[in-house]
C-alpha cells in the first residue's frame, strides 16, 4: 500500500457516523478540483473515505458537522492496494470552513389559540384543526388561515 500525506477541502456527503471501534469516527468527502473541468463542472475531483482515532475531532464530527460542511482536513491517505474503492484518508487534524444551511422538515406544525395548523413546504394550502383534532378546514395559503379562523370565531358568536 501506497501512503501520503495529504492537506484537502471537501464537503461532507453524508452525516458522520462512529467508526467500527469505540472513539472513532467515519465519513466520506467529496473533494472538486480547484479548476473545474469545463465538459463536466459538477464532477468531484474525488470521493475520500475518511476516519479518525483522535477522540476531539470525533467528537467534532458526531455533534456538530453535517452533510454539506465545507471541510479543511490533513492526514495520511492510503490508496487502495487493488485501485479499487475509494482512497483512505486518516484525519489527523480537522477545520469547518463553512457549514451547510440546515435542513428543515417540509412540515410544520403552528399553533394559534385554540387551532393548529400544518405548514407544508411543498403545498400553499394549510389544514387548520382545534388543539382537540376537530377538522376546521382548508385554507388556500398560509396568509388566509387567520382568516379562516377569525371567520368561524364570529359565526360562533352569532349562533
Amino acid at each position: 500500500m501506497n501512503a501520503t500525506s495529504l492537506i484537502v477541502e471537501g464537503y461532507t456527503d453524508t452525516p458522520p457516523e462512529p467508526g467500527t471501534t469505540p472513539g472513532t469516527a467515519r465519513f466520506t468527502l467529496i473533494h472538486f478540483p480547484a479548476t473545474p473541468d469545463s465538459a463536466a463542472p459538477e464532477a468531484p475531483e474525488a470521493l475520500l473515505e475518511c476516519s479518525t482515532t483522535h477522540p476531539g475531532l470525533t467528537h467534532l464530527l458526531l455533534s456538530q458537522v453535517q452533510p454539506g460542511d465545507l471541510l479543511h482536513v490533513t492526514g495520511t491517505l492510503t490508496r487502495p492496494p487493488d485501485g479499487n474503492g475509494l482512497a483512505r484518508l486518516q484525519v489527523e487534524a480537522l477545520e469547518v470552513r463553512d457549514v451547510a444551511l440546515p435542513v428543515l422538515d417540509p412540515l410544520a406544525v403552528e399553533c394559534s389559540g385554540s387551532y393548529v395548523y400544518v405548514l407544508d413546504a411543498t403545498n400553499p394550502q394549510v389544514p387548520v384543526f382545534t388543539h382537540t383534532g376537530k377538522w376546521i378546514g382548508q385554507a388556500d395559503t398560509p396568509d388566509a388561515v387567520g382568516h379562516l379562523t377569525g371567520t368561524l370565531t364570529r359565526r360562533r358568536r352569532h349562533d
